[in-house]
């Protein structure tokens, strides 16, 4: 199993981005407010999903120098099954996706598409994942892993995780 095969795991509680440069109802506004960085900052703060016994909670930071880090944490039966550290940032080539499963090397995914609420990372050259999608829908974050436009016969099947985002007294 390859790194990005145990991300798909861990996107158990992914979370991630907006290219329309808006910022979390009830969040001042960021530094990076603006700035390319600034398509994923409907992703700052804690997102969770839930099935069964096992709690996935992702957390992004909010969009700050060009950078949002995220970690990962996934418990089933009140033990950590899983952990990932995530980072969009931004490079002179554009805005960047890294996902570093159970503190693996890097994988990088570069940005494919966005539109309002929605955004696509692609690296056609990794075995699976090759296209990483965040969307807001319905005040939930869905996050769908695939093997690409052109996936041959016989790749895994996209998997999509349902998040909700987590409410904090004051918040």
């Amino acid at each position: 199993m390859n790194a990005l095969q145990t991300t798909a795991s861990g996107l158990t509680a992914a979370a991630l981005l907006t290219m329309s440069g808006c910022h979390t109802p009830g969040h001042a506004a960021t530094p990076s407010e603006g700035t390319p960085i600034a398509m994923a900052a409907f992703l700052e703060g804690e997102w969770m999903s839930e099935t069964g016994t096992t709690r996935t909670w992702e957390t992004w930071s909010p969009p700050r120098g060009g950078l949002m880090l995220c970690n990962t944490v996934t418990v089933k039966d009140g033990k950590a099954v899983f952990f990932e550290f995530l980072r969009i940032e931004e490079r002179g080539e554009g805005v960047v996706f890294i996902a570093q499963p159970r503190g693996k090397p890097p994988t990088e995914f570069t940005l494919g598409s966005h539109a309002a609420d929605r955004v696509t990372f692609v690296n056609p050259a990794n075995d699976y994942p090759k296209r990483i999608t965040y969307a807001l829908q319905d005040g939930h974050l869905l996050a769908t892993i695939d093997g690409g436009e052109d996936a041959p016969a016989g790749s895994p099947p996209a998997q999509s995780w349902r998040l909700t985002r987590v409410q904090r007294a004051g918040d």
